[in-house]
Order: structure tokens, then C-alpha cells, then sequence
């Protein structure tokens, strides 16, 4: 069938990209492949702790269809001035938010990393692809992602902070802000 031949296409695409770009990588069982450009020093994140991750993601031919960076988005002829600012994804790592070849490599980076991941189909947008995108079916996916920081997430153990003095005249920050409970 037609998503068969797409499927079949998918692996020596990412090894193309892979030779293309002399990438060394680590496969893990998933399928996921990350290259590791920097090492993080940082903390380590676990599955429920909150991630900012700058990323920018690409088809295999090297089109970028998505980035957290505003240089990156103009050099591509993507930018959205409707976007700014652009900022760092914020998200709650390991819980399905993003598709599974982005959580996976996340969890396996520590703060300060950056890492390329080569995502094949089936831990990105399958065979459906992206509704209305550039992500046709069975499409493999590159991103290009810095961890920036890591907040440990409930249950972990983590120092309490102190409470932060406010401004006279000014409202204390939304301590709920940010958790979708």
C-alpha cells in the first residue's frame, strides 16, 4: 500500500539525515535516536517534573515547520510577529503534552543539554500526520532541542523556598499559574 512505501522510506531518510549531518547517535528501543551536542551538568529530569525546552523541529529535507526561537523562525520564512515573544516550550515532561519522541528525549537529556532527536513516524504523527501541516503520514521529524531549566514536579524531593516579597501596590503572582488542574 501506498503508507507502506511511506513507512519503508522512513528509516534510510533519518540515516540520510544522520550521514548527512554527521550525527552520532544513540538508538533506543522506542526507535528514538538522539545525538548528543552539549552534555547538561544540570539536574536530571524524572517523569511529572516541568521542563523549558528551546527546540526547533525539521522535516528530514532540513525544512523547519516550528521553533521557540525568533532568529531561527525569520531564517526559515516562518516567523509570526503574532507569536512574540517567543519563548522556551514550558511543559510537564512525560505526560503525553508533546508527541512521544520529544518526552522520551527530554527524559533522557539534564539541564544545559542540547541534543538533536530523530523521531521516526511512529513516536511523532504516525500515520495520520499533521492536520493542515507540513506533517504528512508517516513523516520522520528532527528537533533540535536545549533543555534550559528543570522544576521538579510534586512529589519529588524538593527544598521549600522561602515566599518572595511583594511590591506594595502590586498583586502577588498566581501560584496556580502554569498547573492545569
Amino acid at each position: 500500500t501506498e503508507g507502506d512505501k511511506y513507512k519503508k522510506a522512513e528509516t534510510p531518510k533519518l540515516q540520510k539525515y544522520i550521514d548527512d549531518n554527521k550525527l552520532k547517535v544513540e538508538k533506543l528501543p522506542s526507535g528514538l535516536q538522539i545525538a548528543t551536542t552539549t552534555a547538561g551538568t544540570g539536574a536530571h529530569p524524572k517523569a511529572g517534573d516541568s521542563g523549558k525546552v528551546h527546540y526547533t523541529g525539521r522535516l528530514v529535507s532540513g525544512k523547519v515547520f516550528d521553533t521557540s526561537l525568533p532568529e531561527v523562525a525569520k531564517k526559515a520564512n516562518i516567523y509570526n510577529p503574532g507569536r512574540e515573544p517567543y519563548t522556551t516550550l514550558n511543559l510537564v515532561i512525560g505526560q503525553g503534552n508533546v508527541i512521544p519522541g520529544f518526552d522520551q528525549g527530554v527524559l533522557k537529556m539534564k539541564k544545559g543539554g542540547k541534543s538533536t532527536l530523530l523521531i521516526p513516524s511512529s513516536l511523532a504523527y504516525g500515520e495520520q500526520g499533521m492536520q493542515g501541516g507540513m506533517i504528512g503520514p508517516f513523516t520522520p521529524l528532527v528537533f533540535e532541542i536545549e533543555l534550559v531549566d528543570v522544576i521538579a514536579g510534586k512529589g519529588g524531593a524538593v527544598a521549600p523556598t522561602a515566599p518572595t516579597a511583594v511590591a506594595p501596590g502590586t498583586a502577588p503572582a498566581d501560584p496556580h499559574a502554569g498547573h492545569n488542574h
